[in-house]
């Protein structure tokens, strides 16, 4: 019988080194690829419009709980104002090492890493010589 300790343990020490990876990212270039949090229902409705978020698919109470705590998460561990900065860096100069978090759709994290992940969870990827190496999973246990 596998050792579910063992497991557990080793799980939360990759994520370990992945936040810490990200709170010392001052040479490398990381992307953190984060599922918003809990929505409920698929997609927005068929008349939604752009510009009124009542018109869209929100995030539920349970989803809005969720998204402060993730990101309580990144600020105790260093990982949010410096890196907003570096975004908005990344997005004028197109190269700035550091750490980049992207909130999208599972869809679009899957296609560049092949990872389906859970709302509120993360998948890192670092971006060396122009290819992107996935690191691993954040927050998977969040949901």
């Amino acid at each position: 019988m596998p050792n579910q300790s063992a497991d557990v343990s080793v799980h939360a020490s990759a994520e370990e080194m992945l936040w810490q990876k990200l709170a010392d990212a001052d040479e490398e270039t990381y992307v953190v690829l984060l599922r918003h949090a809990i929505a409920p229902g698929t997609g927005d409705p068929e008349n939604f419009q752009l510009d009124d978020c009542s018109t869209q698919r929100n995030l539920s109470e349970a989803g809005r709980q969720q998204a402060r705590e993730i990101g309580e998460t990144f600020r105790d561990r260093n990982v949010a104002e410096t890196q907003t900065n570096q975004v908005k860096d990344y997005i004028a100069t197109n190269t700035a090492p550091g750490v980049i978090v992207m909130v999208t759709h599972q869809v679009n994290i899957t296609a560049l890493s092949d990872i389906f992940p859970q709302s509120g969870s993360a998948v890192v990827i670092q971006l060396k010589d122009g290819h992107l190496d996935v690191l691993g999973q954040l927050l998977a246990d969040n949901s």
